[in-house]
């Protein structure tokens, strides 16, 4: 697997969104908009769809199931370590969005847009580095 021109940078990225939805997850929740349903659920999906494509897109596909697995377990360790925090709860309704998103994301990564962060490292690391 040859790595990105700015391979750091994109693992940095990785690590900053996953710190934001280990935040995210663990601070007390305001309620959403009484008039979007569920919102909170669409929020999740939104976080796993996007942290699984991107770590996908960053292993360049090399081990889908891996980064599915990883990332699908790390959702579940955060909706668990919500049971210590006064402010939140466990749900097992987040858990599914959480894996589906993540299946979408995998998804979305391996079949549709394969080679996606390889063309955004190519065009900025050509502007950057030249």
């Amino acid at each position: 697997m040859n790595a990105y021109r700015l391979n750091k940078l994109w693992w940095f990225f990785g690590f900053l969104g996953m710190a934001i939805i280990t935040g995210g997850s663990l601070m007390p929740s305001e309620p959403g908009p009484e008039w979007i349903p569920h919102v909170d659920k669409a929020v999740h999906f939104t976080g796993y769809f996007i942290s699984t494509f991107y770590f996908q897109q960053l292993t360049k596909n090399q081990k889908p199931i891996l980064i599915f697995i990883l990332l699908f377990s790390y959702s579940g360790a955060i909706e668990i370590a919500q049971d210590f925090f006064p402010t939140r709860q466990m749900s097992l309704l987040d858990l599914i969005a959480n894996g589906l998103g993540a299946l979408c994301g995998s998804l979305l990564s391996i079949k549709i847009l394969k080679d996606f962060l390889s063309r955004i490292d190519r065009i900025l690391s050509d502007r950057l580095i030249h």
